[in-house]
């Protein structure tokens, strides 16, 4: 049992994640990726050109900036406009409703409603225990899957469970793809499937 443990592992270790069709037959190498959608470079809908997607890109995912502040900065690009100019965003609602808008992934919002449900103390409650909260989320399996249909993250993705170790052999975890979790899958997959060159991906 143990040699055939340490077998696997080693036969782990030189899985590799072959790219391969839909239907499982390996691609020649250095196969170019299937034909997508794309738009022309001149489309930047639902946002109104370029410098509006840039700057919700910068206000809401690189400086994560507060409603409050969105707001006092869009009223001073306001003022400075020319009349008859249009504003990229009316305020930080406006903003906040195009960037739910982009259709690219055709993912949708989901809303879960969650209260906690334990004992409650004998004298008064606070007030998060009886509150409600909403939740809203998108599927993370069809997130992942549209990850791993895009041609941007090909070089990003560890495609095989890699085991690190450090000078002292002692097991370095890092990421999804190093955890003894990935590695069980990966080994019970290949038992049932024997291929040398495979992938884990979310069905």
């Amino acid at each position: 049992m143990i040699l055939a443990l340490f077998l696997l592992s080693l036969i782990l270790i030189k899985s590799t994640g072959t790219p391969c069709d839909k239907h499982g037959n390996y691609l020649p190498p250095n196969s170019p990726p299937p034909v997508q959608g794309k738009k022309p470079d001149t489309d930047w809908s639902p946002f109104l050109d370029r410098p509006s997607f840039e700057l919700a890109d910068f206000l809401y995912r690189q400086e994560q900036m507060s409603a409050g502040r969105i707001d006092a900065l869009l009223q001073i690009m306001a003022a400075s406009l020319r009349d008859g100019d249009k504003p990229s965003f009316a305020n930080h609602a406006d903003l906040y409703k195009q960037i739910d808008s982009i259709s690219a992934g055709n993912i949708e919002w989901s809303c879960a409603t969650i209260q906690y449900t334990g004992s409650l103390p004998s004298n008064t409650p606070p007030p998060w225990m009886s509150a409600s909260y909403e939740v809203w989320y998108r599927d993370p399996r069809a997130i992942v899957r549209r990850q791993l249909a895009n041609p941007e993250f090909k070089d990003l993705i560890d495609y095989a469970p890699r085991k690190g170790f450090d000078e002292n052999g002692k097991c370095i975890w890092s990421d999804f793809m190093t955890g003894g979790w990935a590695w069980e899958q990966a080994a019970s997959i290949f038992l049932i499937f024997p291929l040398h060159c495979m992938t884990m991906a979310p069905k």
